[in-house]
Formats: structure tokens, C-alpha cells, sequence
């Protein structure tokens, strides 16, 4: 999961609570691309996921990729 957040507020108490509401909205799947505005704070946000994208596919993507850089700086 990628997460891209622009998120603006008065406080950092206005912050907080915007995050743990942010949070919760994550946590029962109400999150996908768009914006909310309050009186208090204002966000514009992404969130992006791929179920195939596991921590091992992860991993082995890395890996290949720096394996990679590491043959081509050989050359």
C-alpha cells in the first residue's frame, strides 16, 4: 500500500485528529483517491494498493533491481 497524503491544519491538535480520522477511514476500506476541507484542516489524497505486492515479491524486485545497478556500474 502506498499512501499519498497532502494534509494542512490549524494545529497540531487539528493534525492529530485529522490523522487518527484518516486512520480509521484506512482501517474500514473508505479510502481510495480524493479530498476533504473543514474548518480546521483540509487534505487532498491517494491511496494506492497491489495485493500481489507482498513483502517477498517485494524483496526479490529489490533485489533484481540492485543487482542490476550493481552489474551496470560493473561494466
Amino acid at each position: 500500500m502506498r499512501l499519498t497524503l497532502a494534509l494542512e491544519a490549524d494545529t497540531t491538535e487539528d493534525m492529530v485528529h485529522a490523522l487518527i480520522a484518516l486512520a480509521g477511514r484506512i482501517q474500514r476500506d473508505e479510502v481510495t483517491t480524493g479530498c476533504w476541507g473543514s474548518p480546521s484542516d483540509g487534505a487532498i489524497y491517494e491511496l494506492l494498493t497491489d495485493p500481489s505486492m507482498t513483502h517477498d515479491a517485494y524483496h526479490k524486485a529489490l533485489r533484481e533491481y540492485l543487482d542490476g545497478r550493481k552489474a551496470s556500474s560493473n561494466a
